[in-house]
């Protein structure tokens, strides 16, 4: 089983990798709309094959494969995928795959690091309903706001090759400016309200866990963050809807939140601050 796992996991990263290559090299092809079909599809098969190995991990261990760091990534990786196929699944979109496909593959490489030390270790034991009602859904807005940030990214780089007057290829396939912003509002108007259902079923979660979260479950640094997130989610959603945050200012304003919330997540797991018990400790 395990060989399989192993199996499963390594084609899965190897055909995320080798789709992120050919998304940076296609779009400057003849006919890159139509190519950029074989980068989908390539990311989608090894979108299915992290599943696998994901149901292969449950069936060996019975416990729900979602508490560890290969996994979370794995699923993630899952998540950006078909959000990705999603949203260039129309011709006007494809060619955001070129920014979209690179950073997957970089999540992906990220979860091959950590695969040979966790893969062989069991999954932790935890409630399997909230695993699906909690976990998922918040990867799921996890996935919709990294990929916001990214086309976030591509707006402000297409708004100053305009202001420059400045045509080269891969400017003239990108979508019009007017595209990119409804896309960033369609995007956060769906992750917005799944993030604040994730976060109230979380702490939910975590009052009714409190006797091992610790007594001061609801300081924990992701908590914490998770409320300055929904901050941020809420201003951009709210401040779009209202017309205050509009195309370049909107971009930027995602791209800076969204950027610090994740340079605020990798910390804490650099300095081992994850522990629900407040920095770790238990009391």
């Amino acid at each position: 089983m395990l060989l399989a796992i192993y199996t499963t996991f390594s084609i899965g990263i190897a055909l995320e990798i080798l789709a992120a290559a050919l998304a940076l090299i296609l779009p400057f092809r003849p006919r890159p709309v139509q190519t950029l079909r074989v980068p989908q599809l390539g990311a989608a098969v090894g979108a299915l094959f992290l599943a696998v190995m994901l149901g292969l991990r449950w069936a060996q261990h019975g416990i729900v494969p979602l508490t560890r760091g290969v996994e979370s990534l794995s699923l993630l990786t899952i998540m950006l995928v078909f959000t990705c196929l999603a949203l260039t699944w129309h011709e006007r979109r494809r060619s955001l795959l070129f920014v979209y496909l690179p950073a997957i593959a970089g999540i992906s490489v990220v979860a091959a690091i950590l695969a040979p030390s966790e893969l062989v270790r069991e999954p932790k034991q935890l409630s399997p309903w909230l695993l699906f009602l909690h976990v998922v859904p918040a990867f799921l807005a996890y996935a919709w706001f990294l990929i916001a940030m990214l086309t976030s990214g591509v707006y402000l780089y297409q708004a100053s090759r305009l202001k420059r007057r400045s045509f080269p290829t891969l400017v003239q396939q990108l979508p019009s400016l007017e595209h990119l912003d409804r896309t960033l509002f369609a995007l956060v108007r769906v992750a917005y309200p799944m993030f604040v259902w994730t976060l109230i079923l979380g702490c939910y979660w975590a009052w009714y866990d409190r006797a091992q979260l610790g007594e001061f479950w609801w300081m924990s640094p992701k908590i914490l963050l998770s409320l300055c997130m929904v901050v941020i989610y809420a201003a951009s959603y709210h401040g779009r809807a209202v017309g205050w945050l509009r195309g370049a200012r909107l971009a930027r304003f995602l791209f800076i939140g969204i950027g610090l919330m994740l340079f605020a997540y990798l910390a804490l797991e650099i300095l081992g601050l994850t522990n629900y018990n407040f920095w770790g400790g238990s009391a």
